[in-house]
């Protein structure tokens, strides 16, 4: 009855990380008021998989309204993790690298805007346990004319981490990958890679280098492999550097150089070295 239950858990999360989608609008059918919500897939999920959180303001009033969810769509947000071991940790604000998708966003009257948001962006869950999360919207709801709508932003979950599954990784990752294939934009493959790119274990590394190899979003392919940073992540990146050309092989070295100043594998270090010199 116990493995029955955790296949239903596992199921429920595959089908969600099939339709991770890029913020978008779509229409509502209630009156009268703005909610704003959260959501995971699944409260019990298995070590290293992407922990996606889906944000949601659904628009009932009138008119329409405007947030600011700060650069990259992130910044706004502010996290607490408690971990299992009860260490409270207030997740400093959110900074992408590079360029990043505008923050302001305006949703008609009897419309809802949706995105989701992978936590490990901005934490490694690491331990296994119970986690408590908090987060909060920090700009507020407001008219077109910058008047502030009194609206609750706020939410707590809690988060169960599970032992490593091998052959659940491997689903996860190939759902992903097909997502990656098929995508029908570029914000929705995107998304699919930074996930698959979170995926911190060895069991992603095949997946992470047939993006590589699609000539597709390379630069979140290479920090996937970059923070994965073990044998076969690095043999990746070397071979990369040698059939690539242009910014992917540039990207690749980059990574290689940041691998080799921080391993403590001996034997990757001079694998790199040799492979850089």
């Amino acid at each position: 009855m116990r493995l029955t239950g955790i296949m239903i858990l596992f199921a429920v999360t595959f089908n969600a990380l099939m339709t991770i989608s890029s913020g978008k609008v779509v229409n509502a059918q209630a009156v009268g008021k703005i909610s704003v919500s959260y959501s995971v897939a699944s409260n019990k999920i298995t070590l290293h998989e992407p922990v996606i959180l889906s944000f949601t303001v659904r628009n009932d009033l009138e008119r329409t309204i405007k947030f600011d969810l700060g650069f990259g769509r992130k910044e706004a947000f502010l996290i607490t993790i408690t971990q299992p071991d009860g260490a409270k940790i207030e997740l400093p604000r959110f900074q992408p690298e590079g360029l990043g998708l505008i923050g302001r966003t305006q949703v008609r009257s009897k419309q809802i805007y949706t995105q989701n948001l992978l936590l490990n962006e901005w934490y490694e869950f690491k331990m296994l346990g119970k986690y408590e999360i908090a987060i909060n919207l920090t700009n507020p709801m407001q008219t077109l004319e910058g008047k502030n709508i009194e609206t609750n932003t706020r939410y707590r979950t809690s988060l169960e981490i599970y032992p490593r599954d091998g052959e659940r990784l491997k689903q996860v990752c190939a759902a992903l990958a097909r997502k990656v294939a098929t995508a029908s934009s570029y914000d929705n493959a995107s998304e699919a890679v930074l996930a698959l790119s979170y995926v911190n274990d060895t069991v992603a590394v095949p997946y992470l280098d047939e993006v590589l190899k699609s000539n597709r979003l390379e630069l979140i392919a290479i920090k996937g492999l970059e923070r994965i940073a073990n044998y076969e992540a690095v043999d990746v990146l070397i071979s990369a550097l040698k059939i690539q050309t242009g910014e992917t092989s540039r990207l690749a070295r980059y990574a290689l150089v940041r691998i080799e100043q921080k391993a403590l594998d001996q034997r990757i270090k001079e694998r790199v070295r040799q492979a850089l010199s």
